[in-house]
């Protein structure tokens, strides 16, 4: 009976016990065991496993510098799981075993002790730890937001508890990884690391180093680090840590200091990939000058160790390295090109080989020898690299560079076949075709070598694993795929070969992406007539005569053709030496190559140019005068030769190019105001001044619009069928169509009408009112302004202007009303034509000077022969001479 009522007790007890309402030593002490000894417990091995997997899946780039901790997405990922799990148990931990009822105060006094108590927010003591286990699995999520935000709260709910100091130092840590370098010094600073455990202050060292380092602060860095490794128990850390100073050593250029740290890393025996890069990397520091007999000795050894055959890469590299620093150049490239060339999977290294053969030919100047390592770079290094873009940029223009010499060299070979007589060319391209027969046969015969020689690997492989195909027990390895040993000697076997290749097409060719962007750029470049000539390449055999044929300029048009391309690739060569380059004298070269092959064709206009600009761009006085005449001697009519003797040509062309939309803004002003019929006849002076202009369908939009409000719509629709004629693919077009629909609709009658009429609306006037002056006809020049303009101060600047540049002539200025709206400023008289448009030239040259304070909305600038101004002064028509005048003269 006792035992019932003792059972039945225990039962309330627990009962009571497993309860987060009350607050007692019993309820206190039951889910502090069960947090710890159940749930919490299983978060944590999940977590331990899933920082296991972490760390094996970050791989570390040793030539780089490596980060205090290492990190990678990729091992994020791969801890996801388990780190998901830890969350999955401590949130089950605080949503079950979570104690926030405050305890009943004893009777009689209150301790200190007691009132500190009371007032906790939190009396299951793994609570903490959980938020803290929390936080730590966000972070190797990677998801560092939610890190912070853990790491936070903590220190705001529980700043009294046993775990508050690894939250902190976490807090720490995730702000150096997120980049809020300033935070993360702040809570540095304040800590107390005489408080801190052992553990802690290892932990501590190596953030705080790690935060420095972040800051490129590396001489500060390294007694954090030294302090870290005294710390730590752990000899793994220790060798990182050490491996980390010789690289700040290296970094800072202190040379001798990083040998003594790469040699104590290797004291230290350390895992064999971190000994193979320190003994690599201290090779790299040996200073110049000093005797790398042993080193050198120590390199060919590793070379010759066959468990070091997948780092032969990184050995030459070293090598190359120490030959560049005791000067030996050729045996450093060769040694960089077996690294290049026994790189099996290292992508990073091979890429690393080619950059750095790269940029000693481009060093050397070799261009073209430069763009090959450069392409290959490209296509090897990873995007995220901090001078991609540099390198990328590098291999472009060296590209172009390359393509553009290769171009040449093919055209100057395909010209010389051409140019042979038909039996000797033939004759040529059967040696040709004999030769690529013999290559071909030879490249047969080393691919069989090959295939058989992995066959012999491969069953080798098998007889030693007592596997492979029919064996006699029958077993489950019957087939190659099926078989893991077969198969893992044959993978061995290709990367050795062809080194890491994705599954895709084109697997054997490593340069394919660059290939393809070559070809995206040379496409962009070539014509419908090259990619059909391309086309049928492909259909050919290359042991026939057509295949050779089909590329030799054997006509006068493909001959052009040929000459076309060498100009465009001299030029464009001679520009990435002067431009890209700085490559004066090389680009002299290209230009000069240019002038000699074809002296009277517009582009060695060009070169000359170029050769003059940039001779005085280097302040070469003497080179400069002799391309300057040059210009002007050979191509007196080129715009080189306008821009030479007329400093302010092409602000003048500059402005020209402006006038047309300034001028429109003005008519659509003016056709606002209701103007239509000055606005039809000076949209007609628009389209004869700059008819081949893109704003030519415009002015005549703007005149359709004009005529549409005078309502005359035979004309308008006569007008709106130009349009659509004259500029089909422009939206005016589009509006003038849409505009034609609606009025056929609306005036269906319009069409037959339009049919009948017999005026044209291009028919013009002015050429039966005017007559076509003779070259020594007498002329004056002239200005038309608006009559609310001020003529007086136009004669006055103008007088101004002939003063200051024509005091030996006398001419006459005066001012004649044309009409209710415009007057005419005239200067005469010249002898002849020539002389009227050179005035007229310099006038207008001085624009602003000439217009000063003459407050004209518009201005016209004319010459005009003496018969045609009294036609002009009787007509009343300054439009319509204007139209007359661009049509008759060049302005």
């Amino acid at each position: 009976m006792h035992l019932r009522y003792a059972v039945i007790g225990l039962i309330l007890v627990v009962f009571q016990a497993c309860s987060t309402k009350k607050n007692t030593p019993i309820t206190r002490a039951y889910h502090n065991l069960t947090s710890h000894y159940n749930i919490f417990f299983n978060g944590l091995e999940s977590q331990k496993k899933g920082e296991k997997k972490f760390e094996k899946e970050v791989k570390d780039d040793y030539s780089k510098l490596l980060p205090v901790f290492p990190f990678s997405d990729e091992a994020a990922s791969s801890a996801a799981g388990d780190m998901d799990r830890t969350i999955k148990k401590s949130t089950k931990v605080i949503a079950l075993h979570s104690i926030t009822v405050k305890p009943e105060l004893k009777h009689g006094v209150i301790r200190e002790k007691d009132k500190k108590f009371y007032n906790k927010k939190e009396y299951n003591k793994w609570i903490d730890d959980c938020y803290l286990l929390i936080g730590k699995s966000h972070f190797l999520k990677g998801d560092f937001v939610l890190a912070l935000q853990t790491f936070r709260f903590m220190l705001n709910e529980y700043p009294d508890e046993s775990a508050i100091t690894e939250a902190t130092l976490w807090l720490a840590r995730t702000l150096v990884q997120t980049g809020d370098i300033k935070e993360a010094m702040e809570i540095l600073q304040k800590t107390e690391t005489k408080k801190l455990s052992r553990k802690q202050q290892a932990y501590y060292y190596a953030i705080y180093a790690d935060a420095l380092i972040s800051q490129k602060k590396y001489k500060e860095a390294i007694p954090k680090l030294q302090m870290a490794m005294q710390a730590t128990w752990q000899k793994k850390k220790k060798i990182r840590y050490s491996f980390i100073i010789a690289q700040l050593y290296e970094l800072m250029g202190e040379s001798r200091a990083a040998y003594e740290w790469y040699s104590r890393v290797i004291k230290k025996n350390p895992p064999y990939e971190i000994a193979f890069n320190a003994l690599i990397n201290r090779a790299a520091v040996f200073e110049q000058g000093q005797d790398d007999k042993e080193i050198r000795e120590q390199l060919n050894k590793m070379l010759a160790d066959i468990k070091n055959k997948e780092y032969r890469d990184q050995i030459y590299y070293a090598l190359g390295n120490l030959d560049m620093k005791q000067n030996k150049k050729e045996e450093a490239i060769r040694n960089y090109k077996m690294s290049a060339w026994t790189s099996v999977n290292n992508t990073r290294q091979k890429a690393r080989s080619y950059l750095t053969l790269a940029n000693l030919y481009y060093t050397d100047r070799n261009y073209l020898e430069a763009s090959r390592y450069f392409d290959s770079t490209v296509a090897l290094i990873d995007k995220n690299e901090p001078d991609f873009r540099k390198i990328q940029t590098k291999a472009k223009v060296l590209g172009r560079l390359a393509r553009s010499i290769n171009t040449v060299q093919f055209e100057d070979s395909v010209q010389r076949i051409a140019r042979m007589p038909e039996a000797e060319r033939n004759k040529f391209i059967d040696q040709l075709i004999e030769k690529v027969k013999k290559e071909e046969e030879e490249q047969k015969r080393k691919e069989m070598e090959e295939m058989l020689n992995q066959q012999n690997n491969v069953m080798l492989a098998q007889n030693m694993n007592m596997g492979g195909f029919g064996s006699a027990d029958g077993g489950s390895s019957k087939w190659y795929f099926y078989n893991p040993t077969t198969r893992a000697a044959g993978e061995a076997e290709f990367k050795l070969r062809w080194g890491d290749r994705k599954l895709e097409d084109n697997w054997r060719r490593s340069n394919k992406r660059t290939q393809g962007e070559l070809t995206t750029e040379q496409g962009e470049e070539e014509n419908a007539e090259e990619k059909g000539k391309e086309e049928k390449k492909k259909k050919l055999s290359n042991k026939s005569r057509e295949y050779y044929l089909i590329n030799l300029p054997l006509t006068d048009s493909m001959m052009k053709a040929s000459h076309e391309k060498i100009k465009n690739a001299l030029y464009t060569a001679g520009g990435i030496y002067k431009d890209d380059l700085n490559e004066p004298s090389l680009a002299a070269s290209q230009y000069e190559e240019l002038m000699r092959r074809y002296p009277d064709d517009p582009m060695a206009a060009e070169a000359c140019y170029a050769l003059y600009s940039m001779y005085r761009k280097q302040n070469n006085a003497v080179m400069t005068e002799r391309y300057r005449q040059m210009i002007l001697s050979k191509y007196p009519q080129s715009v080189y030769a306008k821009v030479i003797t007329n400093p302010d040509y092409l602000k003048e062309l500059e402005r020209l190019e402006k006038a047309p939309a300034a001028y429109y803004e003005n008519l659509y002003q003016q056709y606002r105001d209701g103007n239509y019929r000055e606005v039809i006849a000076r949209c007609d002076t628009a389209l004869t001044k700059w008819e081949q202009h893109p704003l030519s369908s415009k002015f005549m939009l703007l005149k359709a619009m004009c005529i549409a409000n005078m309502n005359d719509k035979v004309r308008l629709r006569l007008i709106l069928e130009n349009i659509v004629k004259k500029y089909p693919k422009t939206e005016d077009a589009t509006m003038a169509t849409a505009i034609l629909e609606q009025l056929d609709k609306q005036h269906p009658e319009l069409e037959q009408q339009v049919m009948q009429t017999t005026a044209v609306e291009e028919q013009s006037p002015e050429e039966e009112i005017y007559a076509v002056p003779g070259e020594d006809t007498p002329h004056l020049a002239g200005i038309f302004i608006p009559k609310e303009a001020n003529p007086n101060q136009l004669v006055f600047n103008v007088i101004n202007f002939n003063l200051d540049n024509y005091s030996s002539s006398s001419f006459e200025v005066k001012n004649e009303e044309i009409n209710k709206k415009y007057t005419a400023v005239l200067i005469k008289s010249f002898r002849n034509r020539n002389e009227a448009a050179n005035y007229l030239y310099s006038l207008a040259a001085r624009e602003k000077e000439i217009l000063k304070d003459v407050k004209a909305s518009s201005h016209y600038f004319f010459i005009i022969s003496e018969p045609n101004l009294q036609i002009l002064l009787k007509d009343g028509s300054e439009s319509r001479y204007m139209r007359f005048y661009y049509k008759q003269y060049k302005p």
